[in-house]
């Protein structure tokens, strides 16, 4: 009845928050985070499973993962098309080291297809090609890494106090 419900795993992740977990239960989890971030999943389900990757980094129970996403991310490139808000703020309004011709260029957003610009985390700072290049299984994988990474650094920034930017990785 489930069967890739995307909404149902959404609610089993959140519930996985609040469970007292043994070891063994984070092992698997941290089996299915990876094939999220590998292989992809349906959009409601990922966003459920970073809010879960950053609940269990931030409260010490898997120590390499951030690493191993910061490594996965790295030239990842993030367009306006699917950027969250904060995304948008990180890219577009408060990157200072951006010229207006690159702010225009990443502006052009391609709503029916690949944008013809992006950015490349967690620099930011300079525009590249995307297109085709966004198709790319490697550049899929780097893409998924991105949210998920980006959660993780948000939930340590909220409970820092500390509200941060781009540069946090």
């Amino acid at each position: 009845m489930l069967f890739r419900s995307g909404y149902a795993k959404r609610y089993l992740a959140r519930r996985l928050q609040q469970s007292p977990l043994r070891d063994a239960d984070v092992v698997r989890i941290e089996t299915v985070l990876r094939r999220a971030v590998l292989e992809g999943t349906g959009l409601e389900e990922y966003r459920a499973y970073a809010k879960l990757a950053a609940h269990l980094v931030e409260s010490g129970r898997l120590p390499d993962f951030e690493d191993w996403l910061e490594g996965l991310a790295e030239g990842a490139i993030l367009t306006l098309d699917r950027a969250d808000g904060e995304g948008w703020r990180d890219i577009f309004i408060e990157n200072e080291n951006l010229s207006e011709q690159d702010k225009a260029r990443l502006g052009r957003v391609n709503w029916f297809g690949p944008s013809k610009w992006g950015t490349r985390w967690p620099w930011l700072d300079e525009v590249v090609r995307a297109g085709k290049r966004l198709r790319d299984k490697d550049e899929r994988v780097r893409r998924n890494a991105c949210p998920m990474l980006r959660a993780v650094l948000r939930r340590r920034q909220s409970r820092s106090g500390v509200r941060g930017g781009h540069g946090a990785a």
